[in-house]
């Protein structure tokens, strides 16, 4: 995809797609300050989200601050791996359906998000189809979910999502207006969405923990 800060780059630094990456550590830091205030434990799931949240946003750092090939691989692996854990997590644990069910949905995810980011036009979407999936899978647990907390939360997830995906998109449309462009608001709303995100497993998991 193209960026409009690549036009105001300082060498391949690109400053507000580059810092606003700050969002993905900030959601992280929060949703733990809010389990350390609450005085319970986080689940493993929740550790396992809250990490890949870090690599997100020092790999997106990376990224927008070098444009090297080692670092186009540490800005995708990690989005891949939290929306595959995140997936199963609330497949498996919030809605109950068997290991195979998330296992296969995950499988079903990622191959939809590799093979559109392989075989799509980069033009299309300004490179952006491959997260077209993500939406729906966040829409369509949304639906389904029977708990009123997570899906007030994965509802709120999927609709800032959307945003962030337009900003995405219509990043290269507007560099004649906004010389940083918009994708940077693509890092500040993807941070929310995954407060949200790391909000439905730590709440989810501390509502069954014993003595509650």
């Amino acid at each position: 995809m193209q960026y409009c800060e690549q036009l105001v780059a300082q060498g391949y630094l690109e400053p507000w797609n580059a810092y606003s990456n700050v969002a993905f550590t900030a959601a992280a830091l929060v949703s733990w300050l809010r389990g350390g205030l609450e005085g319970r434990a986080s689940s493993v799931q929740w550790w396992t989200l809250w990490g890949l949240a870090h690599a997100i946003g020092f790999g997106s750092l990376a990224w927008h601050a070098t444009h090297a090939p080692w670092a186009e691989l540490a800005d995708v692996v990690p989005i891949l791996c939290f929306v595959q854990a995140f997936l199963y997590f609330t497949v498996r644990r919030a809605l109950g359906y068997p290991q195979v069910v998330a296992a296969t949905g995950c499988v079903l995810l990622a191959g939809a998000m590799v093979s559109l980011d392989f075989w799509a036009p980069r033009t299309l979407l300004n490179g952006s189809l491959a997260y077209l999936p993500v939406l729906g899978a966040l829409v369509t647990m949304a639906v389904i979910m029977r708990e009123d907390a997570t899906r007030r939360l994965l509802r709120a997830a999927a609709w800032l999502f959307g945003g962030s995906l337009c900003a995405r998109i219509f990043d290269w449309r507007w560099c004649g207006t906004l010389p940083h462009g918009t994708h940077w608001l693509w890092h500040l709303l993807n941070g929310a969405v995954i407060f949200l995100a790391l909000e439905s497993i730590r709440q989810r998991e501390q509502s069954i923990s014993p003595g509650r």
